[in-house]
């Protein structure tokens, strides 16, 4: 090997051909190690510094505590309370009127229950019992002591809500009579019927029990009701008619059938005779010394009304002798001419008047009709 080659050699392994760095860029690569370098070496330090190697750990059980436990407790505390929150409102509301604030809650409630029930026999008992309430209703707000505005206006909410309540059970009563002929169902009907019966003695104790001021301001919504209940106790009457019909059952002179039409023949007897003797009273007596708005009826008038109310007699009379003979169905159409005379009359009749709604004390509603008389065929 040439001396040349050695010397070329050994120049190389001493770095001498690269020839040596300047300063100013080892300082510069020392800058950027160092910046490397430092992020790591602090990284190390802070994980040491807060409870050592156990950091880890400790943030993995605070956030699964967080997010498994705490978070759902929260959720079940705030389920909890609004549950309990609207128990508390539905207590409250049970105990309101017509006019309250929270009326329409509960109201909304005993929507709520009619759409959880499913059987058309439980919705009708459901349906009888808020008619209950609304009963109790009304006599809660006739108690109260103040007569203004506020009150008069709370009973008229409360007389229509009766005759949209039994309008409803007249509807699912017509349903359930469409769907089947059935003891069961013959059994509904006469709970429907006895509510109506108590219903209608409410109603006409309510409006006797009124001044003649707030009587003459709720008399013709409390018109409406007794109609629609009375109609109500005819169609569940009707209805048991039909079933006994088509049974072919013997029903004698005491059974149920006949003794509910014999109460309604009694009731429309002592409405007649109260309402002939009011237009006899009128007749004989003097504008001087009648309070009676009847005597704004002209003599011909009355004396129009007298034949009719006989006429309403006759028909009766004729209800009678079909029931002894046990012609129910004949029976009840008697008697619905009978009504219908009546409710001619009654409407002829100012509304302040205490006969507008009905007199009768008897076991049955009072002798107001619908204006539509009751198909029984």
């Amino acid at each position: 090997m040439s001396k040349k080659l050695i010397q070329q050699l050994k120049q190389l392994k001493n770095l001498d051909l690269a020839g040596t760095p300047k300063d100013s860029w080892i300082a510069s690569n020392r800058e950027v190690l160092m910046n490397q370098i430092k992020p790591q070496a602090t990284s190390k330090v802070s994980k040491k510094s807060f409870l050592g190697d156990n950091f880890y750990y400790v943030r993995f059980f605070s956030e699964f505590f967080g997010s498994r436990v705490l978070r759902p407790v929260g959720v079940f505390c705030m389920v909890v309370f609004a549950f309990l929150g609207y128990n508390a409102v539905a207590t409250m509301a049970t105990a309101s009127i017509p006019g309250d604030a929270l009326y329409s809650v509960k109201t909304a409630g005993e929507n709520m229950q009619l759409s959880l029930t499913f059987s058309d026999d439980k919705k009708v008992e459901l349906q009888l019992n808020f008619l209950t309430r609304r009963t109790d209703e009304l006599q809660k707000i006739v108690k109260q002591a103040d007569n203004s505005t506020s009150k008069k206006a709370k009973i008229a909410q409360a007389v229509k809500k009766i005759t949209s309540d039994v309008n409803t059970v007249k509807a699912s009563m017509a349903k359930i009579s469409m769907a089947s002929i059935s003891p069961s169902a013959v059994a509904v009907d006469k709970k429907v019927y006895d509510t109506t019966i108590k219903l209608g003695e409410s109603l006409t104790a309510v409006h006797e029990g009124l001044s003649p001021d707030m009587k003459q301001d709720v008399a013709q919504d409390m018109r409406t009701a007794l109609a629609t209940t009375d109609s109500a106790g005819t169609q569940m009457l009707t209805m048991i008619v039909k079933t006994t019909e088509v049974k072919g059952t013997a029903v004698d002179s005491n059974s149920d059938v006949a003794k509910m039409i014999s109460e309604r023949i009694v009731a429309l007897e002592a409405d007649i005779k109260e309402t002939t003797e009011k237009l006899n009273s009128v007749a004989t007596s003097t504008p001087d010394t009648t309070t009676s708005t009847v005597d704004a009826l002209k003599p011909s008038e009355i004396t129009d009304m007298k034949d009719r109310l006989k006429k309403a007699q006759t028909s009766l009379d004729e209800a009678k002798i079909l029931l002894d003979k046990k012609q129910f169905d004949e029976a009840l159409k008697k008697i619905q001419e009978c009504k219908d005379i009546m409710n001619g009359v009654i409407n002829q009749t100012p509304v302040d008047n205490d006969i507008d709604v009905g007199t009768s004390t008897s076991s049955t509603v009072s002798v107001v009709s619908s204006s539509t008389p009751t198909n029984y065929k």
